[in-house]
């Protein structure tokens, strides 16, 4: 996948159209089911908010990472992620944000299995939602507390928090939550023996999910989706859906290998770029030091041989004076000869 972050550098574009650009990346790819891109997409959303110089896009993107990271099997990396995000949290008041991070905080812990610590941060998100000045957010909460109560056979609590979010949904034409909220209707159905009910709305929520291209929540759809079927009698079904569902794991499973060969080749290149610069780096001191030696090795034999003129200048007035001294000896020898 392409680093964006590093073309802010060089880009006058705004750096949160940027991050939000980046969000929407990670978003897609995991409606897609490619982890490895967005992982990649959230940890560049993290360095574009630090040059933002933005901590609650910070958090936001912090915590979204941290749901990757667990996807892929990475929990301390996971947990450290979702500590960065509630730190940046903790002294800033933004009920927007703060919902955003709870809500990937209950996905990170419906990933490690613990649905009830889960659906505590989805009632703490409700509580910071109780004002009702976002009624969208609040059926996005409320469509992912009816996933859980549903999977911990709370039904009637499930099919209760879908019907209050089910209005608002429609109210806004929300086509991403949508199928969410029918196909947990739907299970809530089938396991209250509404068969006719909970079949329809599944299949209809199926067809969506393959209609927006949601290829992660469509296999997730189609297992759950699979298994209540085959629960609720309807075995025929349940069998097609179970292979359809293979198919697409395997689908992913190629795109995140190719993905992760894609992200080890980037690395590998970056490090052998490094190498190089490196590499031209001692090259250059090497040659400097060799112009530095030469410079000083000339300068030495110039001055050696400013010396060597110097003695040699020395030496011939010293010969020009013996010379004259015995020149003049020898005349006042002459003269003492006659007298």
């Amino acid at each position: 996948s392409r680093d964006w972050s590093s073309d802010v550098c060089s880009s006058d574009l705004d750096l949160a159209a940027w991050w939000r650009l980046l969000r929407l990346r990670g978003l897609w790819a995991e409606c897609k089911g490619l982890w490895i891109e967005a992982r990649a997409a959230h940890r560049q959303a993290v360095v574009v908010a630090q040059r933002a110089h933005e901590p609650l896009l910070q958090a936001w993107s912090w915590s979204a990472l941290a749901v990757s990271e667990q996807v892929l099997g990475d929990g301390v990396a996971a947990q450290e992620h979702l500590t960065q995000a509630r730190r940046l949290l903790a002294p800033r008041e933004q009920p927007g944000v703060t919902v955003r991070v709870l809500l990937n905080q209950a996905r990170l812990e419906e990933r490690r299995g613990e649905t009830a610590a889960a659906l505590r941060v989805l009632d703490e998100a409700l509580g910071v939602l109780a004002d009702g000045q976002r009624p969208r957010l609040q059926a996005v909460v409320q469509t992912n507390r009816a996933d859980l109560l549903g999977r911990v056979g709370r039904l009637r609590e499930a099919v209760l928090a879908a019907e209050a979010a089910w209005p608002v949904v429609q109210r806004f034409g929300d086509r991403r939550i949508e199928p969410v909220l029918q196909f947990n209707l739907g299970l809530a159905h089938l396991a209250q023996g509404q068969l006719r009910q909970g079949r329809s709305e599944l299949a209809l929520a199926v067809a969506a999910f393959e209609h927006a291209g949601a290829l992660g929540a469509l296999r997730e759809a189609l297992r759950q989706g699979g298994d209540a079927l085959q629960a609720a009698g309807d075995a025929e079904q349940a069998l097609r859906w179970f292979h359809r569902e293979r198919e697409l794991g395997a689908e992913q499973d190629e795109a995140n290998r190719a993905a992760a060969l894609h992200e080890l080749r980037r690395d590998h290149d970056r490090a052998a770029e490094l190498q190089e610069v490196e590499r031209l780096r001692h090259e250059n001191l090497l040659a400097q030091a060799r112009l530095d030696s030469q410079s000083w090795q000339r300068r030495l034999q110039w001055l050696i041989g400013g010396s060597l003129l110097a003695i040699a200048a020395m030496l011939g007035v010293l010969v020009l004076r013996t010379r004259a001294g015995t020149q003049r000896l020898r005349g006042r020898s002459h003269r003492l000869r006659w007298l």
